[in-house]
Parts: C-alpha cells; structure tokens; sequence
C-alpha cells in the first residue's frame, strides 16, 4: 500500500507481531505481581490482543491472489500486488533478508540500469555523431557547389567580356591593327599552312609570331614561341602526305589547347591558312576536307592568289 516490496512489509508486520507479544510479556508480569483478585481481568486482556493479532493473521491469509491493484486512501495507485503472495505463516518460517541483502539487490539494478543508460547514450552519441558528419558532407557539398557557381558566373562574366570585344572564337595567336570602325581589331597570326590534295593533305609549319598576347594579362604565358614550345608544334608530321585521320591526330591537341583556355585565359582557336590543291571532279574531296575537318579544327583562309610552293 506504500509502494513497499513484500519482503519489506513483512519484516514490518514481525516487527509489529514482536512489540505486541513483547506488551503480552509486559503485562504477563504485571498479571502476576497484582493481587490474585485481578488475574482474571489481565487474562481477558490477553486474549484479546491476540485475537487482534490472529484478525490481523487471518486478513493476508483470507487476501486475494490475484488483485489487479489496490488505491490508497488519496486515491493514488499503488504497486500491483504479487500473484503468489507469501502468508504470516510462510514469512515467520522463511529466514527474512538483511538490510544488506536489501541494498546489495538494488545496487545490483542500479549497476545494471546505469550500464543500459551507458549503452544508450553512447548509441545517441554515435547518430549524433553520424548526424554531424552528415551535415559537414552536406555543408562541404554546398561550399563545392558555392564555389563552382562562382567560378561558372566569373566564367561566364569572361566570356561575355571577351566576346563583346573580341568576338565569337577569337584568335589565340593575334596582332592589333585599327578597323574601318575606329577602334583596333585581332587579325589573327597563322600558325599552320595546310595543302589540301585529292589523296592527302600536307601540313607546313609556320614560325612562331613575335612578341605576345601583351592585352592578355591572365595569361600564363609571355609570348607566342614559349606557347609554341609548349604545344611542342616543332614536332608536328609535316611536309608529308597526310590522311585525314593523320591530320585529326596532329591538330586535335592544339585545338583543345586553345578551347580549353590552356593557351589564352578564354577559348580561343589558332589559324592556318588553306590551298585547295584537288582536281576538277575531286571537289567533293575539297569540301569535305576544309569544310568538315579543318574548319571544325582551327580557323581557315583559302589563299587564292599565292601558289603552294613545295
């Protein structure tokens, strides 16, 4: 009724049964130190304490087995009483448990709750920690994408710039010179010469212009012959017949150098002038060469009044 385990309450209850047979022993010997005339009237008293005490007895013994739960005078619920509770007789004969066995049994929980409490609050930590890692790949992952959208807006910034002063493709290699509109134009500088025959194609290198792209402050390099040293043009097949797949292989690389702003701090393209050197009914020949391979390459002039010389 006090939320106090069985065992407890019956270590109360022998407490009890031994003050009130201790007051049966106290007034025994008051019995028989009064006069024999009140013998009798001390006997009555006896009796009827240790009727109090067998009531007492007989309600745990008459108890029911299986109560679901008693209310305390406040109305408050207590703790579910036991299935098989213990009788008076049971409690007296069983051996009751010390304080000590009392304490030893709940440090023994104790130990076990906080060792459960340990367990839980290192799984909360170990999510928390999942949680935070999760949220710093998140945040790296936005900062990535930040800083990529600022350099695509600074890229395209550039390339807006450029082409509003430069124009679409732009030469890599250039020389300023004044334009009927009053300001200077890019004329570009050509880096190959390329002869266009019914069979193959020739490639005839062309010296490295002077000087540099000095209006390209961002550029990694001074001038156009360390460009040319970097794009290793001395090392082209030239002065040979070329099949188309051979001329792909030979310029792809300067082409990409170009758009890929490893030349310039833009995309750019390099120049090659062109002769057309195929026969009448080769022409078919011609246009697929300048048209589909070299123009998608590099930017094209179709020389037409200087020979091819070999």
């Amino acid at each position: 009724m006090l939320g106090l385990t069985v065992a407890e309450v019956f270590i109360i209850l022998l407490f009890l049964l031994m003050l009130v047979f201790l007051a049966v022993a106290q007034e025994w010997q008051v019995m028989f130190a009064v006069p024999p005339t009140n013998v009798a009237a001390e006997l009555e008293k006896a009796k009827s304490m240790l009727d109090d005490v067998r009531k007492v007895r007989d309600q745990f013994k008459n108890r029911s087995p299986n109560p679901s739960e008693k209310v305390s005078e406040r109305g408050e619920k207590s703790i579910p009483v036991p299935e098989d509770p213990v009788t008076l007789e049971e409690a007296q004969d069983s051996e009751p448990r010390t304080p000590e066995d009392l304490t030893d049994y709940r440090d023994d929980d104790l130990a076990e709750d906080i060792h459960d409490l340990l367990e839980s609050a290192a799984d909360a930590l170990q999510q928390e920690k999942r949680k935070v890692r999760e949220a710093e790949k998140r945040a790296d992952a936005a900062e990535a994408a930040r800083d990529e959208a600022r350099e695509a807006a600074r890229q395209a910034d550039r390339n807006l710039e450029v082409f509003q002063t430069k124009g679409h493709n732009p030469p890599c290699w250039y020389e300023r010179v004044p334009s009927d509109r009053g300001r200077d134009r890019e004329k570009p500088y050509y880096t190959f010469e390329v002869a266009v025959f019914d069979q193959s194609m020739v490639l005839r290198q062309v010296p490295a212009p002077l000087g540099g792209a000095v209006d390209d402050q961002d550029s990694r390099y001074s001038n156009y012959a360390e460009e040319a040293r970097i794009l290793r043009l001395d090392r082209l097949p030239y002065n040979v017949p070329l099949r188309n797949q051979e001329v792909i292989a030979a310029i792809l690389p300067i082409h990409d150098a170009g758009k890929n702003e490893e030349i310039r701090s833009y995309s750019c393209i390099f120049w090659a002038r062109v002769w057309d050197l195929t026969s009448l009914d080769a022409k078919a020949r011609w246009k697929d060469a300048h048209d589909r391979i070299l123009e998608g390459l590099l930017g094209t002039y179709t020389v037409s009044d200087d020979p091819w010389r070999d």
